[in-house]
């Protein structure tokens, strides 16, 4: 498991906001690989493992400066959905 985040000091913020996004989508996608190879109830238990884990302080929150960015960072995290859920989503628009 990794430990910390080490972060180019000469990163800019278009390559910070590409992290960002990468990584983001990654984790919609690996809750969509669950929710595809185990069911969507065991996709929703990992999304709020992880919910679980940075609000009880298991993943290193000493990386966030303010409060505001650990309400984001969680809130971002709390509005995942699975590929299963996104075309729920769309037929029922």
């Amino acid at each position: 498991m990794t430990r910390s985040v080490v972060i180019p000091a000469d990163a800019s913020p278009a390559q910070l906001n590409m992290i960002i996004g990468a990584l983001y989508l990654s984790l919609g996608r690996c809750m969509s690989h669950i929710a595809r190879a185990e069911s969507p109830q065991e996709s929703d238990k990992f999304k709020q493992s992880l919910i679980a884990a940075l609000k009880n302080g298991e993943i290193g929150m000493a990386i966030f400066d303010d409060a505001a960015t650990y309400d984001f960072v969680v809130t971002m995290i709390e509005g995942l959905t699975t590929d299963t859920e996104a075309q729920g989503d769309m037929a029922a628009n």
